[in-house]
């Protein structure tokens, strides 16, 4: 189960909005160049344009809603949401509990 809907308000509530004015941008820029496509060195004017747009607090607040992390919901995870974690919540035997580098953990 994917869990990015809940987690991450900036996936959720940020980027849509940053991606519908940058696409407003690069659209206006067309628009009044006719003929012409964006070139490498406007991406970045043209994003931060974007980006101005859509970091506001009522965006962060959005997403936070959106997320059900503010104002604070308790119930925003069920036991019904980890029940796909189940299939891999196996208890290791002590000789293959290691680290990354190959650390015997306690």
């Amino acid at each position: 189960m994917l869990s990015t809907h809940k987690l991450q308000p900036g996936d959720v509530g940020f980027m849509r909005p940053l991606s519908v004015f940058y696409d407003q941008a690069v659209t206006a820029c067309l628009r009044s160049n006719p003929g012409q496509v964006v070139a490498q060195f406007q991406v970045a004017e043209l994003f931060g344009q974007a980006f101005i747009r859509a970091a506001t607090m009522s965006t962060a607040l959005n997403a936070f809603k959106a997320c059900e992390i503010f104002p604070y919901n308790d119930q925003i995870f069920t036991d019904a949401g980890f029940v796909a974690a189940e299939a891999t919540d196996i208890e290791l035997n002590a000789k293959e509990r290691r680290s990354a580098d190959g650390q015997q953990l306690p």
